[in-house]
């Protein structure tokens, strides 16, 4: 923590920490939480007695790794989820395109470039040349910090930011599911499921917000940052569930059994399960057959109707995230 305070933490890679037993990745992410407070650790243990680092420690953590196991969405939807993700596209390069780069062999000075490029842009942006006015410039012990135009910020895109921050408590919302065959006409029961109050990932997605416009030189938040802020919602919820719902979206908000069996390549089980889940976690009404012969038939709820329109298809750019667990 020392080392790390009130500084830019990068790790390279991260699937280590994510792909370790479940008990052992419990422990690691319920301490990664208190960290992530700011507020320091304090331990109590029979072999080494207390360990602390009070106060405030405020730095900011970037990784990368392959993929984020289901189990890692779970863990962390128990513990308040504070990590979020963003995928990279895949790219399906072509034969001669993987040959080409074979005989590059250039790895190495594409990181020595990425490194020298990153380096010249955090001076650059050290200077803070984002703010004209240099009195709104304030360094606090190793922190620079520039005054934020709140009365210039864009009210219809703070309201995006509440949009999807709703949606992304729906979206990674962990439940429990059982077949019981019958049960609530979906062949499966679910617990009750807590799904995150918003404030905290809106707090955090105006943050990424607020970072996107300044590394664009501006202060205060407009619809040009959006767009990062809802591929980060795309890609912060689990792929199964994000898939999904994008399957909704495709089919104008409905979606019967056989058309998620069709699209998925699953049978009617795993359909009914997927159902009972987004019930669940209050994404959608389930329809019940009144005949034998009728499916069932799942409809996405009237508080997320907006996602089905062009303006929230403009905001996403196309972003589709997808399975990168090849690479």
């Amino acid at each position: 923590l020392p080392k790390i305070k009130d500084k830019f933490f990068l790790c390279s890679e991260l699937s280590p920490m994510f792909t370790k037993k479940e008990d052992e990745l419990n422990e690691i992410i319920g301490i990664i939480t208190r960290v992530l407070d700011g507020q320091g650790l304090v331990t109590n243990s029979g072999t080494c007695g207390q360990r602390k680092y009070e106060g405030e420690y405020m730095f900011t953590w970037l990784g990368a790794a392959v993929d984020i196991p289901y189990k890692v969405h779970k863990i962390m939807g128990s513990l308040g989820p504070k990590l979020y993700f963003f995928r990279l596209p895949r790219k399906n390069r072509t034969e001669d395109a993987l040959l080409a780069a074979m005989d590059k062999d250039d790895f190495i000075p594409k990181i020595k470039k990425i490194r020298q490029s990153l380096m010249e842009y955090l001076e650059w942006f050290d200077r803070c040349p984002v703010s004209e006015d240099k009195e709104k410039v304030i360094r606090e012990k190793n922190l620079i910090k520039i005054q934020w135009d709140n009365d210039k910020d864009v009210e219809y895109a703070k309201r995006i930011i509440i949009r999807v921050a709703v949606l992304l408590g729906h979206l990674r919302a962990v439940v429990t599911t059982w077949e019981t065959h019958g049960s609530q006409g979906l062949d499966y029961n679910y617990a009750t499921t807590k799904i995150e109050e918003p404030s905290r990932a809106i707090t955090q997605l105006r943050n990424l917000a607020r970072g996107h416009a300044l590394a664009q030189g501006r202060t205060w938040i407009s619809i040009q940052d959006l767009s990062v802020v809802i591929k980060t919602v795309l890609s912060t919820a689990s792929l199964d569930r994000v898939n999904i719902f994008d399957l909704l979206i495709a089919n104008k908000g409905t979606l019967t059994t056989k058309m998620i069996k069709d699209s998925l390549n699953t049978n009617h089980h795993t359909a009914h399960r997927i159902m009972a889940e987004l019930k669940a976690v209050e994404l959608v009404d389930v329809k019940e057959p009144e005949y034998e012969t009728e499916e069932k038939e799942m409809t996405l709820k009237e508080d997320f109707k907006w996602f089905l329109t062009e303006e929230f298809d403009k905001l996403r750019e196309g972003f589709k995230p997808t399975d990168n667990s090849e690479y």
